[in-house]
């Protein structure tokens, strides 16, 4: 049976930086031998679990998680791992009821693993995966309210995925509390879903939000998250790029043939992201193609009538919103809205 116990680490040296980036985050361990039970760890559980609003902290997180742009599967999950329920319990432990021994073997764990004096260490709180179980010790009530809320995630993170990591759960942790510091900035959102996009194996997470930045800026202040859309020619790298992948050189430019079957976006969207250091939306599609480099274009040219392909393809726009499938796509629309197609991804 496997606990994992939020700690700060207090580092009183010259390195100020690292200091405050360590003070408040939370650990965990599965070093072999190491594993503590409520048992062991000798923690005495109040007979009432604490309901929603007596855990500081949690008004805060639950609400901002609800406002975030993430697909409803994600933000369910997430959500109940979060909100206290019958199974999913919150508990205040009193320090007389905290075993001074056991919170010494803790500390001493802990100690080991961030390679800190044990002085340095402080316990906020102890999850059980298999219960649903977090005690919140006497330290978790003397942090902040942004604070509480980072190690409130911390907690949760470990029972939507109780094989992750120690370095996994401190970095979304970390960027959470950045984000909830200040919610208005949009690279702290979007480090935050890119973060989450690795842990629930979900990469395109960050993509999405960051093209609705892009287009609609507005959004971040407005909380207004409904789909929108943008140019086909931006997606493929502006104009020139979708004629590079459109047209032949034979030598004379022919631009005549239907849209290719798959696409490699990589080395396009990797130059538009350092050509445009700024623009979010190259900046998560360049990280995203890591994983899932090809493109299907699924074109009707039904109502394409005369046109030319290149001008065909040259006035379709692409309707982007937040979906919850693992896989991207995107309806495609021509300059009448009508639905002509879809855009995909292979991974």
């Amino acid at each position: 049976m496997k606990s994992f116990i939020s700690v700060c680490v207090l580092l009183f040296s010259v390195n100020i930086f690292a200091a405050k980036e360590v003070q408040n985050g939370g650990g965990g361990t599965t070093q072999d031998g190491s594993y503590q039970t409520w048992g062991s760890a000798r923690i005495s559980v109040d007979k009432d679990p604490l309901g929603f609003y007596a855990v500081p902290g949690l008004s805060l997180l639950t609400d901002r998680l609800l406002r975030m742009p993430l697909p409803e599967n994600v933000k369910g999950e997430l959500l109940a791992a979060i909100t206290p329920s019958l199974a999913r319990n919150y508990h205040q432990i009193s320090s007389d009821k905290f075993d001074p021994s056991a919170r010494a073997n803790l500390v001493s764990i802990y100690a080991k693993l961030l390679n800190v004096s044990p002085e340095n260490v402080v316990i906020f709180a102890v999850t059980e995966p298999k219960t649903k179980k977090t005690m919140l010790l006497p330290e978790f009530f003397r942090l902040t309210e942004i604070e509480q809320a980072a190690i409130l995630f911390h907690e949760a993170l470990w029972l939507v995925n109780s094989k992750a990591t120690y370095e996994q759960i401190i970095n979304i942790e970390q960027v959470t509390q950045v984000y909830l510091q200040e919610p208005t900035n949009r690279t702290h959102l979007l480090r935050v879903l890119y973060a989450l996009g690795v842990f629930v194996n979900q990469p395109m997470l960050p993509l999405v939000p960051a093209m609705i930045l892009q287009y609609r800026p507005e959004s971040i202040l407005d909380e207004d998250w409904s789909p929108v859309i943008i140019p086909m020619d931006d997606f493929f790298g502006g104009f020139d790029g979708l004629d590079q992948f459109l047209c032949k050189r034979r030598p004379a430019i022919k631009c005549l043939e239907p849209f290719p079957y798959k696409i490699d976006l990589r080395d396009v969207i990797r130059v538009k992201a350092a050509q445009n250091p700024e623009n979010l939306f190259y900046m998560a599609f360049s990280d995203y193609l890591q994983g899932a480099p090809l493109v299907n274009v699924s074109i009707s040219d039904d109502v394409r009538g005369t046109n030319p392909y290149i001008e065909y393809y040259h006035s379709i726009f692409l309707e982007v919103s937040i979906q919850a499938p693992k896989t991207l796509n995107f309806i495609m629309i021509d300059s009448q809205a009508r639905r002509v197609g879809e855009l995909y991804f292979f991974r």
